[in-house]
Parts: C-alpha cells; sequence; structure tokens
C-alpha cells in the first residue's frame, strides 16, 4: 500500500515541477480495480480529483472529461465529482444544457449543499439567468438556516431505551 502513497507523490511532484500527469495516469490505471470502500480508494480519488483538475485548468476538456466520468462512476454520492463532471461538460457546447439539467437535479436531491447551490447560482448569473439564480439561493437558505431558530431535545440512552425523563 504505501508503494502506492509514494507513487502518488511523485505524480502530484511531476504536477507541480513538470507540468505532466504521466505519473499520475499511469497510477490511475494501475488503481482501474479498486472500488468504493478498499483501502487505496482515497489515493485512487484525490488521483481523480488531481487529474480533472490538471486537464480542465489545461483547457483539455475531452480528457478532463474521460477522468471526470470515471470519478463520478467510482463514486456517484460524491458531489464534488459530480460538480466536476458537469462543470466540465458545460464547457463543452453540445453538453452545456445537458450539465445545466443535471447539476439543476442534483440541487433538487440536495439542496443544502453548499457545493452544489454555489454552482447553480454561479451558472444562472452567468447566463443571466436572474431568477434561477435567486430560487437556488433561496432554497439554499431555506433548507440550510430555517430550523436554526426550533429548540433541541437531547435524549441518551442509560441501556433501557429512550425516555421523557432523561431528555433536557
Amino acid at each position: 500500500v504505501s508503494h502506492y502513497h509514494d507513487d502518488y507523490d511523485a505524480a502530484k511532484f511531476q504536477i507541480e515541477t513538470q507540468g505532466s500527469v504521466a505519473l499520475l495516469e499511469t497510477l490511475l490505471h494501475k488503481l482501474h480495480e479498486i472500488q468504493k470502500g478498499d483501502r487505496l480508494a482515497n489515493i485512487k480519488e484525490s488521483s481523480l480529483d488531481s487529474v480533472t483538475e490538471f486537464y480542465t485548468k489545461k483547457s483539455q476538456f475531452n480528457k478532463a472529461l474521460y477522468w471526470a466520468e470515471i470519478w463520478s462512476k467510482f463514486d456517484e454520492r460524491n458531489l464534488t465529482a459530480s460538480v466536476r463532471l458537469y462543470s466540465i461538460q458545460r464547457k463543452v457546447p453540445s453538453l452545456k444544457n445537458n450539465a445545466i439539467s443535471k447539476l439543476e437535479k442534483l440541487r433538487q436531491r440536495v439542496p443544502e449543499s453548499e457545493l452544489v447551490s454555489i454552482t447553480s447560482v454561479r451558472w444562472a448569473l452567468q447566463d443571466n439567468r436572474y431568477r434561477d439564480a435567486l430560487s437556488a439561493a433561496h432554497t439554499y437558505f431555506q433548507r440550510t438556516y430555517n430550523t436554526f431558530h426550533l429548540p433541541w431535545q437531547v435524549y441518551w440512552d442509560t441501556g433501557t431505551g429512550f425516555t421523557d425523563a432523561q431528555s433536557i
């Protein structure tokens, strides 16, 4: 396992010093069979994050899209992976509308996600869809902060179950 960490560190160093992801792509090919929950899953996920970020910054969207799709399939519940995938798709003219639609569906599923909401608002503002931006922001604030004023009730279990006498 430690040699995979060494490979990842070497790949990150190569990105910083040489502006290349060759080692990172080699590592990702080695990690191809790794699934979510495996011991090496965090290295695979970090590698996918790094390679998609690298290609996006270089405006190499086909390569970025390739790795973002792999990342999104690797962990379908990872919001960062989903937003990265949709952000890359949005930069490809033929995929832009699909990306906006998918982000909106994701925002409706997890309206309390700051990353998803901010991305949705930013895109709407960039596209001059001001009502959509306001609606997304309103939903986020409403879902996130609407219950702050409600009193909390705390229960603890002493081994005999929860009772009202144990609440504060």
